[in-house]
């Protein structure tokens, strides 16, 4: 990760995204607190490149819910010149259960049946997924990396069956 973006940095990044899309994921990583005199310097520059290019290139801040509403408060202008905000809910137990399927499926990859229940039960403990994110004992876990989850389920399993085949 990117802890420091110089002027030169950003405007370069802005220009060689014209005539496209920008997309700058954990955005709020440019900027840590009010102290980051080099992140602020950072925003700054960014949104006046999205508005003087505003007509050249879409930028697209992405980043979790709570640090990106923090993000937008670290500069007065910034939330008028992003016109567009989308929030995202976490996947569904049984969603991420079908990432899982199609993560295994790319890789030549079969889950028995009778062990698909337990990779799912997996996936579900750690991630702290719901199905349906309105009931009230739904309490998504903070820390819930969605998809990144599933991958690491996966690669631990793999580890695990690999150990106890060279027993």
């Amino acid at each position: 990760m990117i802890r420091y973006l110089s002027t030169t940095q950003v405007e370069k990044a802005v220009g060689e995204a014209l005539g496209g899309v920008l997309f700058i994921d954990e955005a709020y990583a440019l900027v840590r607190d009010g102290k980051d005199s080099f992140g602020q310097e950072a925003v700054d520059t960014l949104i006046k490149e999205m508005e003087d290019k505003r007509k050249n290139v879409i930028v697209i801040l992405a980043g979790y819910e709570t640090e990106m509403d923090s993000f937008f408060d670290s500069n007065p202008g910034f939330k008028s010149r992003v016109p567009f905000t989308f929030r995202f809910e976490d996947y569904s137990c049984n969603e991420l259960g079908q990432i899982g399927s199609l993560v295994l499926d790319s890789q030549g990859l079969v889950v028995a049946d009778q062990a698909s229940q337990r990779l799912e039960d997996l996936i579900a403990f750690t991630s702290g997924c719901c199905n349906n994110v309105a009931d009230a004992d739904c309490h998504p876990s903070r820390e819930n990396g969605n998809g990144r989850t599933v991958r690491n389920v996966i690669e631990a399993r793999k580890v695990i069956q690999k150990r106890s085949n060279d027993l």
